[in-house]
């Protein structure tokens, strides 16, 4: 009970639960679904492999509702004892819009993480949202995004995280333009010890619109470096 983190996507709010195979945080993470919730969930585990969660919520990222209606969301998880595999479905619904109950929001996701080797692995995330009447307040909206990051650990000091993704923005509405767009990111980490990582971002953004800013204006991609310490315990 209170506010916590969504369930929906397969990366998080760096914090204590972890950090992201990449610094940089995927177009879907930022764009297809919410990122807190304010309200009730629970969860409960149905076999040695199979859980269950369900919440109430004010809404995406409200602490206070902003009409009258009420978020639920559900999540079924799978995951086998030899741990190569893990699959979440995850679903969140509600009135989403200031003021008006009537319109909902729907918003369906798939988590995939497969364990080939115990230093490999691959994770994917299929995101599809739809909602009533969010294009001027008359037709619907819907997007999709899907990704999929490769994850190595090639010894202890050293691990490697390869990224790509595509996003389509079919009516504009989570971007701001109606627009398709895919990234590809490396990120190469550096282990030291068992609490402390440094990771290099080397990211490359493509839309089929002119949405990024540059020295001369508007451009179609762009490409982004980052660095990042983090210290765990």
């Amino acid at each position: 009970m209170g506010r916590f983190a969504t369930h929906v996507g397969l990366e998080l709010i760096d914090g204590y639960q972890g950090f992201n195979d990449n610094y940089s945080r995927a177009m879907g993470f930022g764009y297809a679904g919410p990122f807190t919730h304010t309200g009730l969930r629970a969860s409960i585990a149905l076999s040695d492999t199979i859980s269950a969660m369900a919440m109430v919520a004010n809404g995406w990222d409200n602490s206070q509702d902003n009409n009258d209606g009420k978020t639920f969301g559900t999540q079924v998880s799978y995951a086998p004892e030899s741990g190569a595999l893990e699959m979440y479905l995850n679903y969140v619904g509600g009135p989403e819009q200031a003021g008006n109950s009537g319109n909902y929001r729907h918003l369906a996701d798939l988590v995939t993480i497969v364990h080939p080797t115990q230093a490999w692995t691959i994770s994917t995330d299929i995101t599809y949202g739809y909602e009533d009447d969010a294009v001027g307040g008359t037709s619907s909206s819907q997007w999709f995004a899907a990704s999929m990051i490769n994850s190595v650990r090639i010894c202890d000091l050293f691990g490697v995280a390869l990224r790509g993704e595509y996003f389509d923005d079919n009516d504009g509405t989570q971007t701001g333009t109606a627009q398709k767009l895919w990234e590809v990111t490396l990120t190469p980490s550096l282990f030291l010890g068992d609490h402390a990582v440094v990771r290099a971002d080397f990211r490359y953004d493509r839309s089929n619109q002119s949405t990024f800013t540059d020295n001369t204006g508007t451009s179609k991609n762009q490409m982004t470096v980052g660095l990042n310490s983090v210290f765990y315990f």
